[in-house]
């Protein structure tokens, strides 16, 4: 989990849009997600394979199980701009390269945020998009700590290439025109919905971890 790069979108300061209300009231648990001794580990100068597998792995249960609710029963008229955003196969993909098998193997995260309705969907959204903006710069420390091993197990991290600020604008332009006009309550859904994917995901993570330590993850 990185810090997100600034977006340049309309706002005041009576009336701000509503990835920038994303971002302030989020900040808690996005900073105390990043605590995790997972994520803290990633820059560290003796990291190994191993605990990226394991951090794969990890966020493979948590978007395997939120991805199906998530992407489920969208507006028809968002597919196109929706469903390339899915990234578990992504993470599949990584977890093959490095000898793991997925299908079947992993534990599946099932305490997920309510998704019932399309903000609070988005909400969820708007932190697995956010997940990837360290994308980069987490990819070129790991080839440059693990080398080849790890070159050929960085799609998810690597899925938008260059394209990572172009993608994640797009998305903040669609979350700004579905709901900067929307009620309160409406927003306040988005908002509460972003705070509980950052809560659940820390959990799981946590649940993961210490399910690792003694032996019994997988």
């Amino acid at each position: 989990m990185q810090t997100q790069p600034s977006i340049s979108l309309p706002a005041d300061n009576n009336h701000p849009n509503i990835m920038v209300r994303l971002k302030n009231d989020t900040q808690a648990a996005h900073q105390h997600l990043e605590k995790a001794p997972c994520f803290k580990r990633l820059f560290a100068k003796d990291y190994r394979l191993n605990e990226y597998a394991q951090l794969l792995s990890y966020f493979y249960g948590y978007f395997s199980g939120i991805e199906t609710l998530l992407f489920d029963n969208l507006p028809a008229e968002l597919h196109s701009q929706l469903l390339y955003r899915r990234k578990t196969h992504l993470l599949q993909q990584d977890l093959n390269v490095l000898g793991i098998n997925s299908a079947g193997n992993l534990p599946i995260c099932e305490a997920l945020p309510d998704l019932t309705t399309f903000a609070q969907k988005m909400g969820a959204l708007y932190v697995l998009e956010g997940s990837l903006l360290g994308g980069r710069v987490i990819g070129r420390h790991l080839s440059q700590q693990l080398g080849d091993d790890v070159s050929s197990a960085l799609n998810f991290y690597h899925c938008y290439g260059a394209d990572l600020e172009t993608q994640w604008r797009g998305f903040a332009v669609l979350m700004t025109q579905c709901f900067d006009s929307q009620p309160e309550a409406e927003i306040n859904a988005v908002l509460a919905s972003a705070t509980a994917t950052f809560a659940t995901l820390g959990q799981w993570v946590a649940v993961c971890a210490a399910k690792e330590e003694s032996g019994d993850f997988l």
